[in-house]
């Protein structure tokens, strides 16, 4: 990530571990990163009916099916002959007549489909394995051997230790891929259809008041890596600043950012945000967020039932600021006022 062309470096930070630092000024939506999945899968059986499972576009009328499991559904010849993962596809005629599948089994499937190299890259993020029961791991892992033939599992690495290993990086890293806003259907769990894998962006910290958001466009069908996702810059970021994103949506209040927070990735905030509302809930008021509120009005996409941050679409060749802002979870463009 520190190559000449990249405005941020990789650094150790008192209290907040390894981040993102800006090593030289960032304009109002800068591309800060690109980063492509080092793996995609489905976030449920239900899913594989409705998107692609190589690319996880929507699937069109006469989608190509898989001709080994005659399950998992392509969009194009091109995705076809990518396939999916290989220990995924032998199971999944089995996993469907389960009355239920843990999206966690889908995920270690795919995962242990990797070559040992993607493993060991999986095996360097960060995560907590006191947010991970042993029981749960060693179901999977029992589920796992159950479904893989034995002459297919990888012995050199499969493993209890490997499972939960892999189930400790899986909670804390990976990146939800959400249903076309304007065509989510109840049948795909929670509108997610897919979780990924980034190995770059998700070295990115967390502040409830980011500096930067992701952007994806699964859908665009003219954007031949559309698997990718997009680290964009909300305002002016200066040389030595840490870049932060939001790791889920702005407008949640501190009570339940903090639940989620600690629930999922096992740690309290005390970002600027955190503090200063905590204040005030100490105080006697409710905890609304008045100090900050140029930051909503700025950055908070209007549509209703949205809750999108807006960033401006990239600078030009020149270098010049745009005035449109693009909502990264809507995708509504505005000119900014």
């Amino acid at each position: 990530m520190s190559s000449p062309k990249s405005p941020v470096r990789v650094a150790e930070l008192p209290n907040r571990g390894r981040s993102i630092i800006a090593t030289d000024l960032i304009k109002p939506g800068q591309i800060i990163l690109t980063d492509s999945p080092l793996l995609l899968y489905p976030s449920s059986l239900s899913s594989l009916s409705s998107f692609c499972s190589h690319c996880f576009r929507a699937l069109p009328s006469e989608p190509l099916p898989c001709s080994s499991c005659h399950v998992a559904l392509f969009c194009s010849v091109r995705c076809l002959s990518f396939s999916h993962p290989s220990l995924l596809c032998l199971s999944l005629p089995s996993l469907t007549s389960l009355p239920s599948v843990p999206p966690e089994l889908l995920f270690l499937l795919s995962a242990y489909s990797l070559p040992s190299s993607s493993l060991v890259e999986i095996s360097s993020l960060h995560s907590d394995s006191a947010l991970l029961s042993n029981e749960q791991a060693q179901n999977l892992h029992s589920q796992l051997g159950s479904l893989i033939p034995s002459n297919l599992i990888p012995a050199t690495y499969f493993s209890l230790e490997t499972t939960a290993l892999l189930l400790a990086k899986e909670n804390v890293n990976s990146f939800c891929i959400m249903n076309p806003i304007e065509s989510e259907s109840s049948t795909i769990a929670s509108g997610i259809r897919a979780s990924g894998i980034y190995m770059l962006a998700s070295r990115f910290n967390h502040d409830c008041l980011p500096n930067a958001c992701r952007f994806d466009y699964f859908d665009d069908p003219n954007r031949e890596n559309n698997t990718d996702i997009i680290i964009r810059a909300l305002h002016e970021i200066p040389e030595g600043k840490e870049v932060c994103v939001s790791y889920f949506r702005v407008n949640k209040g501190y009570k339940e950012r903090q639940s989620k927070l600690m629930e999922i990735y096992g740690f309290k905030c005390e970002c600027e945000r955190c503090r200063h509302e905590m204040e005030r809930m100490e105080g006697g008021g409710n905890g609304d967020d008045f100090q900050h509120a140029e930051f909503f009005e700025r950055f908070m996409c209007e549509k209703d039932n949205c809750g999108g941050t807006m960033a401006p679409l990239p600078p030009s060749n020149e270098g010049i600021v745009s005035d449109v802002l693009e909502c990264n979870v809507c995708g509504i463009r505005v000119v900014s006022s």
